[in-house]
């Protein structure tokens, strides 16, 4: 099993409850903290943030609302959907694969989707690179279970480009099905074990049957842009419906803040691996890439950016002291850069 990650919740929640506004975690850099939140304020700014050093908050505060209609804060528990991580966190599992000798470098990965009978063989620096030459219209796969989107997947999965788009995504699908047929499980019990190693209590798995934020307090809510008469940002209308959109195995997973900033200390110790996911990445690498199998997230080893249905989350990470910032929300805060925020909340706060 992966070994137990040091648990930012476990500490804090002895200090400040997690269903307190984040606000009130702010005992510390106190007038640059709050010229910082007075320019956010100002700025119409939706979302939060969130400063940790080790496995302790240091700095905290959510603005606007999760839920307007419900009046419901930014708390440690919101949830957001988190796009592009979980293609990491796949990556992190099929590493963890090799660590544990269920396969190697050179196996032939082709062996655990024989229905890809047109497909060259692969292996895990192909599939990790994203280098496998399928395509996929991921509209074809939306909303369906495990078992109908693996099925649609290999009747829909075409071998020539007949796109300009869907070979990331294609890829990303597969690695979801290559590590279930490794594991001899399904998905769902895959990401359920990854879950239970790291100890995350805020994270679902959209099936069309949980009801994602329908029946989750703690979800946040997503919104459309929208200016006032005086051209202050102002939330527009919600993104209806919004877990009921979602692609098996790339952009199925709801997490709460806790939880992401839980799953990034992972990734980034040896936590789960016995090196950190990027600087096992950097072996599989040429010097000039600087993508994942989750494309566009890593900017560089200490920046990440992901977005889904209206959620905007980045975080930045000291290799150095293991500190870390994490902004999330739930509104296109137009002119305001995610990792510029976060960059500023960790100068504040060193």
């Amino acid at each position: 099993n992966m070994s137990k990650v040091k648990q930012v919740t476990a500490i804090t929640s002895k200090v400040v409850p997690v269903s307190t506004n984040l606000g009130k975690n702010n005992k510390l850099h106190g007038k640059r903290i709050e010229t910082l939140n007075t320019s956010l304020t100002q700025q119409h700014f939706m979302g939060a943030y969130i400063k940790t050093s080790g496995s302790k908050i240091i700095n905290s505060d959510g603005f606007g609302q999760s839920n307007i209609l419900s009046q419901i804060e930014f708390s440690y528990n919101t949830t957001v959907r988190i796009g592009n991580l979980e293609s990491l966190i796949n990556t992190a599992i099929l590493l963890k694969q090799v660590q544990e000798k269920k396969i190697d470098l050179t196996t032939n990965l082709k062996k655990y989707v024989p229905e890809l009978s047109n497909v060259k063989s692969f292996n895990v620096k192909d599939l990790m690179r994203g280098s496998v030459n399928i395509w996929i219209d991921k509209d074809k796969l939306a909303n369906m279970n495990e078992s109908q989107a693996t099925r649609k997947f290999f009747n829909s999965v075409v071998t020539e480009n007949q796109r300009k788009t869907g070979k990331r995504v294609a890829n990303n699908i597969l690695l979801a099905i290559v590590i279930s047929r490794i594991d001899q499980k399904k998905y769902s019990e895959l990401i359920n074990d990854f879950e239970n190693d790291l100890d995350l209590s805020g994270t679902t798995l959209l099936n069309g049957n949980n009801g994602g934020a329908k029946n989750d307090r703690n979800a946040a809510i997503s919104y459309y842009y929208k200016a006032d008469s005086d051209g202050n940002p102002n939330p527009g209308k919600a993104y209806l419906n919004v877990d009921n959109h979602y692609t098996f195995g790339v952009d199925q997973l709801r997490m709460s803040m806790t939880d992401i900033l839980n799953v990034i200390y992972a990734l980034n110790t040896n936590e789960i691996l016995s090196k950190p996911l990027e600087s096992e990445l950097s072996l599989y690498y040429k010097s000039n890439e600087k993508y994942s199998i989750a494309s566009g997230m890593f900017l560089d080893k200490e920046s990440f950016s992901f977005s889904s249905k209206g959620y905007y989350i980045s975080a930045k990470w000291s290799t150095k002291n293991k500190d870390m910032v994490l902004v999330v929300e739930n509104f296109p805060n137009k002119g305001l850069s995610r990792l510029n925020l976060a960059s500023k909340v960790e100068k504040i706060t060193k």
